[in-house]
């Protein structure tokens, strides 16, 4: 690719990409073309112009009149940051959807609300990084559901509810890596089972006799997930691969969350790639380097929120393009240097000048720097997976935004009914107060008709601290030196050796839940 070896640790190295993501810090503010009110990742006090979906993909402006040129007594990062002042911005990520107004990083969903980083959802309420999804609400990585509740790292279930790790089943309730099941209630590493409670063969009649008299909670479901056993490492089809959550995959090292790759490294959260090192959520791409939120691109080094494009460099939010260096906002251009057009010989000249220019000063490499990342810290994933307090944030000169204080008020309602039958309509109405940090929320209507079609009491806590709690029940992206709590065998796994979990080897393990 070019590029030196990193001068960070990995971990730094992804806090810097992360901090160019904000994935569920929204505004209600106007745009500065139409002056429509709208949903924005941006609050009213940016340093730029925010534009709504429509002005931002219409003939109204056009970001090349914002093109300079390059001045080489200057650093890059420097120029790039004038250059992220004068650009407008996007308020949203959400493309080709329908009635989904508070999606974001999304494509093709309908009927939806509040869903970060899926594809292809509908009728559902709350999810993060999932596909095909049907009248479900609470969830995380789950890949085919429909009418699901608080499920994680799920696969092709239907009707269930406070599920982790299970997969091609119905009708479960508080389980952990099932599969293949039917009417189970607190078991885990079942396969191929029906009407088991807490492990134990029911017959049907015994099985929702129990059923009736019970009620889950997530307090119980995390005393079930230690009496299970775990897997060292979550690697299904792969070969020659370390990292957990990894499907489909050869030659990839320190990979998390990661399918259908092949020779890549350092990369998180991604599929079908190949050739790429050092990303946060790209997809479908080939030789990437340092970057985040990409889909099929090919050869890009440092660039965040880049779409179908080749041979770009050090650029944000642009897409359908290619040879672009130092661009923000261009879509379906070529040969561009800080957003102004060049000629072919005039472009590579150019940029060969300026990588030059970069490595003497340090920058080529590296990626753009926390200080002039378009969000405050503590709105991004960066706070979520490397969590700073403000004096932390504000002592390493980086920006951190206080929360409004209108979003803290006494709620409108006293008592909620502990029987979602007995609650009436009029609760849509009422504002909520989160049990856990206060902060206010909404119950809406399409939320209230799944609680009453699932029976499922109403959520206590906002939509933030419930997904926070989903967030905490995974593994961190680390690995660690332990021993299989079976055999004795050194094993690498995301569980410390201090947790009191269960974590077999991969022999173990699969001899002992099939």
């Amino acid at each position: 690719m070019g590029v030196p070896a990193p001068s960070l640790c990995p971990e730094e190295r992804q806090r810097k990409r992360l901090v160019w993501r904000n994935e569920r810090t929204l505004y209600r503010r106007t745009c500065d073309l139409c002056k429509k009110s709208m949903i924005a990742t941006h609050d009213k006090n940016v340093p730029f112009s925010v534009y709504c979906k429509d002005c931002w993909f219409g003939d109204k402006w056009n970001a090349k009149k914002f093109g300079r040129d390059f001045d080489f007594s200057r650093p890059f990062f420097e120029q790039f940051a004038d250059l992220m002042r004068a650009v407008p911005r996007r308020s949203i990520l959400n493309e080709r959807s329908e009635n989904c107004e508070f999606t974001h990083y999304s494509i093709q969903n309908k009927n939806c609300f509040f869903l970060v980083g899926t594809a292809l959802c509908e009728d559902s309420m709350f999810g993060y990084r999932s596909f095909h999804t049907k009248d479900c609400v609470d969830f995380s990585f789950l890949l085919k559901g429909e009418l699901c509740y608080q499920c994680l790292e799920c696969e092709n279930l239907y009707d269930s509810v406070y599920c982790i790790r299970c997969k091609n089943s119905q009708n479960l309730s508080v389980c952990h890596d099932c599969q293949n099941c039917n009417h189970c209630f607190g078991c885990t590493n079942l396969r191929n089972k029906e009407f088991c409670w807490g492990n134990k063969q029911l017959t049907s009649e015994e099985f929702f006799k129990k059923l009736k008299k019970q009620t889950s909670s997530w307090k119980n479901f995390d005393a079930l997930r230690k009496s299970g056993i775990f897997r060292a490492t979550r690697q299904i089809q792969c070969e020659n691969c370390v990292g957990d959550n990894i499907e489909k995959s050869k030659n990839c090292r320190q990979c998390y969350d990661f399918s259908e790759g092949e020779d890549c490294s350092y990369c998180m959260s991604g599929t079908k790639n190949t050739n790429c090192s050092d990303t946060e959520f790209i997809d479908n791409s080939h030789w990437c380097w340092n970057g985040a939120s990409q889909e099929l691109n090919n050869n890009c080094v440092c660039c965040a929120v880049v779409w179908y494009a080749n041979d770009v460099f050090y650029s944000e939010d642009s897409s359908s393009s290619h040879d672009l260096f130092g661009c923000i906002g261009i879509r379906q251009a070529e040969y561009c240097i800080l957003n102004k057009e060049y000629s072919r010989d005039e472009y590579f000249a150019l940029r060969d000048k300026i990588i030059k220019h970069m490595k003497k000063t340090g920058e080529w490499g590296e990626f753009f720097p926390m200080e002039i990342a378009p969000f405050a810290y503590n709105e991004t994933v960066a706070q979520e997976y490397f969590p700073l307090t403000k004096k932390e944030v504000l002592s390493r000169g980086w920006k951190w935004r206080d929360p409004e204080k209108k979003d803290y008020q006494s709620a409108t309602i006293k008592e909620i009914p502990p029987f979602v039958k007995d609650v009436k309509a009029s609760l849509c109405e009422e504002i909520l107060a989160c049990k856990t940090c206060s902060k206010n929320y909404q119950i809406q209507k399409q939320e209230l008709k799944f609680y009453k079609k699932m029976e499922l009491p109403i959520p206590l806590k906002c939509p933030a601290c419930r997904h926070t709690e989903r967030t905490k029940l995974r593994n961190p992206r680390t690995l660690y030196e332990r021993k299989c709590d079976k055999c004795s065998t050194e094993i690498k796994t995301t569980f410390s050796p201090d947790r009191e979990e269960k974590v077999y080897c991969e022999k173990c393990y699969l001899s002992s839940v099939q």
